[in-house]
């Protein structure tokens, strides 16, 4: 079960964190490139954490946990 709509919607996610790091670092005014900016950058945090939670979730159940030796 490959959830290609939810791995889209990550990398345009992923794209939009990349955005929300270079715009921090140019001073942003009052004009349409600022509200624009801040709009986009907002949350997209959140929102990529609710994805990656979900995904994990998602694939929990198929994941081999590896047992580690004691030395």
């Amino acid at each position: 079960m490959f959830l290609h709509y939810i791995h889209n919607l990550r990398g345009i996610i992923i794209l939009l964190v990349v955005f929300a790091h270079a715009v921090a670092v140019v001073p942003q005014g009052d004009g349409d490139f600022g509200y624009l900016s801040r709009s986009f950058t907002a949350n997209v945090s959140v929102i990529f954490t609710v994805i990656a939670g979900y995904l994990f979730a998602v694939l929990l159940d198929r994941y081999q946990f590896k047992k580690i030796s004691n030395c």
